[in-house]
């Protein structure tokens, strides 16, 4: 992947007033609470959720090697009632039973690679639709898992309020390392709207957009799409804390839906592509995984 050579505008982030939540940056990682272990072959990894794939409507937990922290209810399952293609898709809502902590959710995907090797240069693509404003955050957090943690490696907020006051939906705001130096000085910035250079980049609140991630973590650049239009480009948000890639997607919100218009949000079609070079090394390193085993 290329670094692209093009500046895009961002707000400045302050604090204004009416905003109750704070955008200081996230933790690197989050308490799993479940002992899901999925793993699979080499390659892209794609899924819509459907029933031809292993899906059945219900917790997403533990199909298909998918798991979710706090209780296993239906905050995190699959649904038929609003998929963007197909007939089913990954619906996140509240969980209404409070404990255990964190209050936060979690819900991530199988290991992208044999024995959960971080692939380095991937593209993560994704249709996000989210019920609307006023409520919870939602968080795209592709990380991997080491010890009882999942830490995050890559980061982008879908914010819950009307940030820059314009009487429009939630923003989208990502996490970057602005310093460049690889040291985890991460804060999040708003890019600008590429069709209006005067607003900040809204979310549709109630229909799905295309949300993607082009990552290099050795070349220190990631770029991100959203509506199918580049955004921005930045560095590796966590430094070292990020292991140098990404073992599985993950999504989190903080539990305030039900407040404003917001009641949950929906994602379909997830396609993880590891770059050419990366497979290469991925297959070489299943090989010789399964000559040890033999």
């Amino acid at each position: 992947m290329r670094k692209l050579l093009c500046l895009v505008s961002i707000f400045m982030i302050s604090s204004p007033a009416l905003a109750a939540k704070d955008l200081s940056s996230p933790p690197a990682r989050i308490l799993l609470d479940d002992s899901i272990e999925g793993s699979r072959g080499v390659g892209t990894y794609g899924t819509g959720f459907e029933a031809a794939e292993g899906f059945g409507l219900g917790p997403v937990e533990p199909q298909n090697g998918w798991g979710s922290n706090g209780v296993n209810l239906p905050w995190s399952s699959v649904s038929d009632a609003n998929p963007a293609s197909g007939t089913q898709h990954l619906r996140l809502v509240k969980d209404t039973v409070t404990s255990p902590t964190p209050a936060s959710r979690l819900v991530r995907s199988p290991d992208i690679s044999p024995g959960g090797a971080l692939v380095s240069d991937i593209n993560i693509s994704m249709d996000l639709n989210i019920s609307g404003s006023g409520g919870s955050d939602y968080d795209v957090c592709p990380g991997r898992i080491q010890g009882p943690y999942f830490y995050f490696s890559l980061y982008v907020k879908f914010y819950y309020y009307d940030y820059d006051l314009d009487g429009n939906s939630g923003e989208v705001f990502i996490l970057d390392d602005l310093t460049g130096l690889g040291g985890g000085d991460n804060t999040f910035v708003l890019p600008t709207d590429p069709n209006d250079p005067t607003s900040a980049l809204e979310y549709t609140e109630g229909a799905y957009a295309n949300l993607t991630i082009d990552a290099d973590f050795p070349g220190d650049s990631i770029d991100y799409y959203y509506g199918g239009v580049f955004i921005y480009n930045g560095n590796r948000p966590f430094g070292d804390t990020d292991g140098g890639g990404v073992q599985q997607w993950g999504m989190r919100h903080d539990q305030f839906q039900g407040f404003g218009y917001d009641t949950g949000a929906d994602v379909d079609n997830l396609n993880i592509t590891p770059e050419p070079a990366t497979l290469c090394l991925l297959a070489l390193g299943g090989l010789a995984a399964l000559r040890k085993r033999r």
